[in-house]
């Protein structure tokens, strides 16, 4: 796998789309990051009533299944109309709610200001540079002064042997990080590295930023 940090996945939405329309990556269950962050912080209905949470890259809706369930109101964005179809009618089946929208997450097409919450779970993992930095300044845009996103890139270091490996759109070093969320539009208030070896000797080293930043300054 390459470690460059030249764009590795130009044509990453027909891949995503083949993907998804093979009937691969249809998570039925949010991811354990997800529950927790949202739990901790957001423990009571009341707390969670008015939010608004946006999804980049949903993907099959897992964790917009699990905030539309906890009372959050919910939208989504993802390149593959399989993933946004398959989302869809899983949501409609139970009763749930979300905005979901096929499009590029480097042009959301939503307007300013209008979400207190941004949520990158893996999906600027999957693209490019300058796709994800593009995606991050869209989501300053869409964001409330004050709201928050949760950004979670691949770092240098990870090494995922296999197909999952091959669809790792780039490996995010600490200036990429502070270049793509610059101070005067954001202020990382949590950064943690996550690192996972196997045990058992595998070769894959997965290591991930989990990014916790407010806008700040008026709205785009």
């Amino acid at each position: 796998m390459r470690t460059d940090h030249e764009s590795i996945q130009p044509d990453y939405e027909a891949r995503w789309e083949a993907i998804y329309r093979g009937g691969a990556q249809l998570n039925l269950y949010p991811h354990d990051q997800v529950v927790s962050w949202f739990g901790a912080r957001f423990p009571d209905a009341d707390s969670r009533a008015g939010l608004r949470v946006l999804d980049l890259g949903c993907g099959a809706g897992n964790n917009l299944w699990f905030l539309a369930r906890a009372g959050f109101s919910c939208s989504g964005i993802d390149v593959s109309p399989a993933a946004v179809d398959f989302a869809r009618e899983r949501l409609r089946r139970e009763g749930l709610e979300a905005q979901l929208e096929v499009g590029s997450f480097a042009s959301l097409p939503f307007g300013s200001a209008g979400f207190d919450i941004v949520l990158d779970r893996g999906g600027l993992a999957a693209v490019d540079l300058a796709t994800a930095s593009r995606a991050l300044a869209e989501a300053g845009r869409v964001l409330r002064p004050g709201g928050t996103l949760l950004f979670t890139p691949f770092g240098e270091g990870t090494r995922i042997e296999g197909a999952k490996g091959r669809l790792i759109g780039h490996l995010w070093s600490r200036t990429d990080v502070e270049r793509a969320l610059p101070p005067d539009s954001w202020r990382v208030a949590h950064w943690l590295r996550v690192e996972k070896r196997d045990e058992f000797g595998a070769g894959d080293v997965r290591i991930e930023w989990w990014i916790e930043a407010e806008r700040t300054g008026e709205a785009a």
